[in-house]
Formats: structure tokens, sequence, C-alpha cells
């Protein structure tokens, strides 16, 4: 059985969608327009039939070929579709799930869900660039500015402390930042924001 499919990515916006075509043929890759058993599908992955199920189908076959129709889930990820026929090796492709548009700006606390207020301790902070249903948008290099309130500093790549600063997110990310207690105590806030993006804090 060999597979085949109208595209090579979907948007992985629960909606984006894709023809599979399984072919039967002989050793030569020529279609053997003559079989006529039955063949069944199946999908791992983010994605599902378009009656939004993941059982198999089993579908006929039409001078030998036969077409199913694949839908893509929320996460971007990697989805297989596996075709098998009786007596025959089974077909396998995958379609890439990638990232919506971007849509919003995360920050992620790397360390502990508090820090003393000694001046000293620190913990790790990450911002992401994500589309609409939490994805990393990968393809984006895009401005952040972080903000902190009063209660904490942020400690840039080359170790100045500041309390404001705006890094280029590459591939969607920025990692390697700290956030460094002071002498006060009470809440941190961190805030988020990027050009036409919804911030976080």
């Amino acid at each position: 059985v060999v597979l085949n499919c109208s595209r090579a990515t979907l948007v992985a916006d629960g909606n984006d969608t894709a023809v599979i075509t399984a072919k039967i043929t002989d050793i030569y890759g020529n279609v053997v327009v003559a079989a006529a058993d039955p063949v069944t599908f199946s999908i791992t992955g983010p994605g599902t039939w378009m009656d939004n199920t993941l059982t198999p189908k089993l579908y006929p076959l039409t001078n030998g070929i036969a077409t199913i129709q694949v839908k893509s889930g929320k996460i971007a990820s990697v989805i297989t579709i596996r075709c098998a026929a009786s007596g025959l090796t089974s077909g396998t492709t995958d379609l890439i799930t990638i990232p919506g548009s971007a849509a919003k700006v995360t920050v992620l606390n790397l360390g502990n869900g508090s820090i003393q207020a000694d001046g000293v301790d620190q913990t790790g902070i990450a911002a992401y660039v994500k589309d609409s249903n939490d994805n990393t948008c990968t393809n984006e290099t895009r401005d952040i500015t972080l903000v902190l309130d009063r209660y904490g500093l942020i400690i840039t790549t080359n170790g100045t402390c500041t309390s404001s600063i705006t890094v280029t997110a590459v591939n969607g990310a920025v990692p390697g930042l700290k956030i460094s207690s002071v002498t006060k105590t009470g809440i941190i806030t961190l805030t988020a924001t990027a050009p036409g993006l919804a911030g976080a804090s």
C-alpha cells in the first residue's frame, strides 16, 4: 500500500484538512486497478478524521485507490496515517502540524513559586510567542518587553540588573533570563508585552 498526502503540513487550529490517497501497487509501482479488498486507515497524533473520531476506518477501493480526509488538532506535532490491506505491506505517511499565527505572549517561571527577599535569591524565567492554541510560534522573531514591579529585578544575560528590558524572541522563545529578589517582601509581578499581541503577567 502506497500513501500520498495532498499537503505536507497542516495548521494546528482544529480545522485544517488534507486528503490522504492510498494506492495498491505492484512491485514496480503500478496501480493494481483490479484490487478489490477494502483497506483500513488508522490515525495517531494530534488529528482526527472529518467526523472528529480516531477509530480506524474501513474504505472500499475504486480501481485500486481509496481516499480519506484528515483534520488537524490544536497541538503542533506530527500526525501519522497508516493504511493496511490484507496480505500486503502497509503504507504510512506523516503530516506535520504547525503553529498558527502569533496571538499572545506568555511567561513561565522556571524555578520555585517563591524566592527569599534577601537581594540574592533568584529564579529563572522564559517568555514565549504563542498562537491562540498555546503552541510556541517557532518561526517568530519578535521583540518582547518585560517589566517587573518593585519586588524584583531582571538579571540580563550579561549580568546587569534592571526593572524592564526589551529582548528579541528567537524561534518564538526568550530563554536564559533570571529574576533576583530585593530586600522587600511582596508579590513579584512580571508583565510581558509585544506589539500586536495579547500580553501576559
